[in-house]
């Protein structure tokens, strides 16, 4: 199933503030969908020297979830439907950029990965 990485830089003082901002909001949606996982990571190589860390974000669908059509559910940017089927990601990831942007320095990076297929 796609996977959703997101990375961006982040001032020091605000990663406590983000960090809170970002498990409330990853609650909201795992409360609409159960199947979506969240994990917010930080760069190794900036734990000490930076005065900005480097954050990602990395965002998946259970592949075995229950109840929901997951390839359905994951689709790239710009397909038809909407948060339920379709365009989940795309939706996510709009409400994070809106919700956080206020605690990050410049553009959020966001790529789409997949399992490549044999």
């Amino acid at each position: 199933m796609p996977r959703l990485y997101v990375y961006y830089r982040v001032p020091r003082e605000s990663v406590p503030a983000l960090r809170a901002r970002w498990q409330a909001l990853r609650d909201r949606w795992q409360m609409q969908v159960p199947a979506l996982h969240g994990e917010l990571l930080v760069r190794c190589d900036d734990k000490s020297a930076s005065e900005d860390l480097t954050l990602m974000e990395i965002w998946s669908l259970e592949e075995r979830a229950s109840g929901i059509d997951v390839a359905e559910t994951i689709r790239a940017p710009g397909s038809a439907g909407d948060a339920a089927s379709g365009g989940m990601l795309q939706a996510l990831e709009e409400d994070l950029a809106s919700e956080l942007g206020t605690h990050i320095r410049g553009p959020r990076h966001v790529e789409r990965f997949e399992p490549l297929q044999a």
